[in-house]
């Protein structure tokens, strides 16, 4: 089984976190979405590949949670299709420092189902992305399982939004030509106008995706955020900007680093910043075996796993 753990990785918007991945060892989703970062794959309906919650936990607890702001609950696909996760984050509130949050990062298109909102219901922080206002631009740009309607899963949002006693964020990201023009935006805000939410977070393609796509322009994106500002003056908007991460530069081993950037391609100037010496020269050695690769996104080089 590929490990379970994966970072400690500095968010841009979340600070110092671990990622718990879980399904590590294959892409499982109810979306096959044209911007993602891994492999395309056919959506489907549930986890076939089910690690153990024993096996979360005892990797959890041969790992040092002192410097970790934020638990982050992922997966190679869509998490919430975890059957087991009302009880594994049951357990990791009881093993984890009071300090250290615990998020999960979802397409949302769950949140309307009573044993997926049971354990929602117990993170500190809540994430789902929407980047489709109606139905065609949805199936468009999210590719989800044929059994998935956006109506279904905008009312399952909204039901959630009411009972949810922690930050819940929202995301949208945005491909050119396809999500950026004014109707989708009309609709995103008419939906986001009902919610409780703590900030909506705007980003683009900045990691090689899975399908051709064309990113949009910071400035493109800046004229997006201030006109949602000025129709949700409520809720904060934000463009995470890449920054300089951790204080103290990071040693990985050679396998570790590897897979690393097999669940997250990292940028060549932000790996200068966070790693050591020696972790860049495996950066090498990994580039000179052809197990990692170097794919130019917009303006920024990313190691990634993809020869593309």
């Amino acid at each position: 089984m590929k490990p379970i753990l994966f970072g400690p990785i500095t968010s841009r918007r979340f600070g110092t976190s671990l990622g718990i991945d879980l399904s590590p060892n294959i892409k499982q989703c109810n979306f096959d979405c044209l911007y993602c970062e891994l492999e395309g794959k056919r959506a489907i309906e549930k986890m076939e590949d089910i690690i153990s919650i024993d096996s979360i936990l005892q990797a959890l607890q041969n790992t040092s949670l002192d410097s970790i702001d934020v638990l982050t609950i992922t997966a190679n696909g869509e998490p919430t299709l975890y059957p087991h996760l009302y009880e594994l984050i049951q357990k990791i509130k009881t093993i984890i420092p009071q300090k250290t949050k615990t998020l999960i990062l979802s397409n949302g298109s769950r949140f309307g189902e009573s044993c997926v909102q049971k354990a929602l219901l117990l993170f500190d922080k809540v994430k789902f992305s929407l980047d489709g206002g109606n139905q065609k631009i949805f199936s468009r740009i999210d590719r989800p399982h044929k059994n998935l309607m956006l109506q279904n899963i905008t009312e399952g949002i909204r039901k959630f939004s009411k009972i949810y006693q922690g930050e819940l964020f929202a995301e949208i990201l945005f491909i050119k030509n396809i999500n950026d023009k004014q109707e989708n935006l009309d609709n995103l805000i008419k939906f986001f106008k009902d919610l409780k939410l703590a900030r909506i977070d705007l980003s683009t393609i900045d990691r090689p995706p899975a399908y051709t796509t064309t990113p949009l322009s910071f400035e493109e994106l800046e004229l997006i955020a201030k006109f949602l500002q000025k129709e949700l003056p409520h809720i904060p908007i934000s463009i995470p900007k890449r920054k300089a991460p951790l204080q103290d530069a990071q040693y990985l081993e050679k396998e570790e680093l590897f897979n690393l950037i097999a669940r997250r391609p990292i940028e060549a100037t932000e790996a200068q910043k966070i790693f050591t010496k020696d972790t860049l020269s495996h950066l090498t050695t990994l580039l000179n075996e052809k197990r990692i690769f170097l794919q130019k996104v917009d303006q920024l080089l990313f190691y990634t796993t993809k020869n593309i």
